[in-house]
């Protein structure tokens, strides 16, 4: 008898165990609002696996009459919108079409139908859904317009994306990225002309949107992209005209310079770019040195900042002028750097020293390269030291 009751209360005492080593009882909702709530909260916290499996924890069961309709919808359109944050288009779509049955007034429908609509690449419905999105939000909304267009490009209907951006525009006239976008799309469609003259109307003090240097840069880049070089040289002279302090404005002009082939008026404009910001010196030096200005270069790379891309290029800048007794004098700080890791500054050093005598510094130079295009020319430089040596009058050999 007292080994039953031992063996009940042991059973019974495991029993309570489990109950309180259980989790704590599921969310209990007072109305689906207060779901609705706590869902919106988790997908705009990244959180979305999670109000996945709440909401289909607690669905909201179709409607009964008329009166329910708005919250079975609203239901729907959260697991689209909780779907579509997991890159789940298809299923997305499903639920925010049977939410349209409930709840067609819903503003929120198109938003996500659209973003769906482009990741499944179904232009038709990305712009009947657009169509329906009102300008108020559209005008804060600039990811969407950029969707709508870039849909209606890739479907080849350049006329649609051209509308998608004209009714942005009017709508958010002060948008840099709408502008931008439209800009964008005219390049692609190879009207340069139209861009060029777009842009050049920004420079006007009542223009919408109010570009800035980085803006201009942005967009100029992207336009020589796409081939216009002649059209941003005449951008550029009104963009650094009005921000004149800006070094980037003055990079991209010599980029456009030293793709025509120009070094000397890419390097200009480098030279203008490094005296407002040190970090292009390296990249003037550079350009100055193809324009064969290599004094010149060597002032400018003793304004690189970076001690070790000042070295590497000041090495090669002295092998360049045939100065091998300041190039041999870079040795040490070469090895230092960590620089006579590299094979052509390796090469280019031991070159050096052969230049001036110093066959022995020359040939431990030579020894240690592996790179085979560079160790050709390093067996030819050592088969030149072996036979000077042969000469007994020949100092300095290995």
């Amino acid at each position: 008898m007292v080994a039953t009751r031992v063996l009940w209360f042991t059973a019974l005492f495991g029993i309570l165990i489990g109950i309180v080593g259980q989790a704590e009882p599921p969310k209990k909702f007072q109305s689906p609002q207060q779901l609705f709530a706590e869902l919106a909260v988790l997908v705009t916290t990244g959180q979305a696996e999670e109000a996945k499996e709440l909401a289909l924890a607690h669905p909201v069961p179709p409607p009964r009459n008329k009166d329910q309709d708005e919250a079975h919808g609203t239901y729907l359109m959260h697991l689209g919108w909780i779907e579509l944050t997991l890159g789940n288009h298809a299923q997305a779509l499903k639920h925010l079409e049977s939410s349209r049955t409930f709840w067609p007034e819903s503003m929120w429908l198109p938003v996500y139908m659209l973003q769906a609509c482009h990741g499944l690449e179904r232009a038709e419905c990305v712009w009947e859904e657009f169509a329906k999105i009102p300008d108020w939000y559209l005008a804060q909304q600039e990811g969407l317009v950029l969707l709508a267009a870039e849909s209606a490009r890739l479907s080849q209907r350049p006329e649609r994306a051209w509308q998608v951006f004209a009714r942005a525009r009017a709508a958010a006239p002060g948008s840099k990225r709408i502008f931008s976008g439209q800009m964008s799309l005219l390049g692609r469609l190879g009207l340069g002309a139209q861009v060029k003259n777009d842009l050049q109307a920004s420079f006007a003090t009542d223009f919408q949107p109010q570009l800035q240097a980085d803006d201009y840069g942005t967009l100029f880049a992207e336009l020589v992209q796409q081939g216009y070089d002649d059209e941003v040289l005449e951008l550029l002279e009104l963009a650094m005209a009005r921000f004149p302090n800006k070094a980037a404005l003055h990079v991209l002009h010599g980029i456009i310079f030293d793709k025509q082939g120009d070094a000397r008026r890419a390097a200009e404009a480098l030279t203008r770019a490094a005296s407002l910001d040190p970090s292009f010196a390296h990249d003037a030096a550079l350009l100055l040195a193809r324009a064969g200005e290599l004094e010149l270069a060597l002032t400018y790379n003793s304004m690189v900042l970076d001690r070790t891309k000042k070295l590497e290029q000041r090495a090669i800048l002295y092998l360049q002028q045939r100065d091998y007794n300041r190039l041999a004098a870079l040795e040490k700080p070469l090895a230092a750097a960590g620089l006579l890791q590299r094979d052509d500054l390796r090469y280019a050093l031991a070159f050096a020293h052969h230049q001036n005598g110093q066959l022995r510094q020359a040939d431990s130079l030579l020894g240690g390269i592996a790179d085979s295009k560079i160790f050709e020319r390093a067996t030819q430089l050592r088969a030149d030291i072996a036979r000077r040596c042969q000469q007994p009058t020949t100092v300095g050999c290995p």
